[in-house]
């Protein structure tokens, strides 16, 4: 074998070696489906997302409707605690939250704002998904006395570990970060009848690496939000 003929089988060895190793170290993206799977945890009911929480404000924010001056309410910081345990053929779910809410009122002692925060933590296992995960909110009810819905602005996070049950069964370090305009929930069923909202998602992927994905969400009044990302659309069940 000649000295051109061993310069070239090297060049082909090396070129191989070198295809191998970046094959090998490419991380696979995060997919739009892992990315609403995660998501849908920080929305929906049964995972104590921030549709159970809107839904637990104007519970609160209900009892106030009324607007009675002579209860001495107004800037007074009340709290409540609720555990939730799940076990359905769908989803087992353990959760705990801890709320914290004041009433802003004009000069008259009528309830105007109710200012919200919460904090929760635990777990829940779906049939695509399980998790590990912990939120927080700072939310904003206006209408609390005018309208017929009860209308919510503000921030809600939720940070976790997630594992996926199908396909590959990655697993990820998330951390997803939503912002409502204008949730509003209907005073006479206590539901989500329209709003919107955008979510920003970060976190490392057992195989995606390091991720950044935004996108924006609809609430579309019949239980069901509509959550557009990289272009695409899909529809959940709150």
């Amino acid at each position: 074998m000649n000295k051109f003929s061993i310069f070239f089988l090297s060049l082909i060895s090396m070129s191989l070696f070198s295809s191998c190793e970046k094959v090998s170290n490419t991380p696979e993206d995060i997919t739009d489906e892992e990315v609403i799977d995660i998501l849908a945890g920080a929305l929906t009911s049964d995972t104590e997302g921030i549709t159970a929480e809107a839904v637990e404000v104007a519970a609160v924010a209900e009892s106030y409707e009324s607007g009675n001056p002579n209860e001495p309410i107004c800037g007074t910081l009340f709290d409540s605690t609720l555990t939730y345990n799940i076990n359905t053929a769908q989803i087992t779910a353990n959760y705990t939250s801890s709320f914290g809410w004041t009433l802003e009122c004009n000069s008259f002692g009528i309830p105007i704002t109710l200012i919200w925060s919460s904090s929760t933590e635990g777990n829940y296992e779906l049939n695509r998904l399980r998790s590990e995960d912990s939120g927080i909110s700072n939310l904003t009810v206006n209408d609390l006395i005018t309208g017929s819905n009860f209308v919510i602005s503000g921030s809600y996070t939720r940070e976790g570990t997630q594992e996926s049950k199908i396909a590959s069964m990655r697993s990820f370090a998330s951390l997803t970060q939503l912002t409502l305009d204008e949730l509003s929930i209907s005073k006479m069923t206590q539901t989500v009848v329209s709003g919107s909202g955008t979510f920003l998602m970060t976190g490392t992927g057992s195989e995606s690496g390091t991720f950044s994905v935004e996108g924006s969400i609809v609430f579309n009044g019949d239980g069901t939000a509509t959550i557009t990302v990289n272009g695409n659309t899909y529809t959940i069940t709150l």
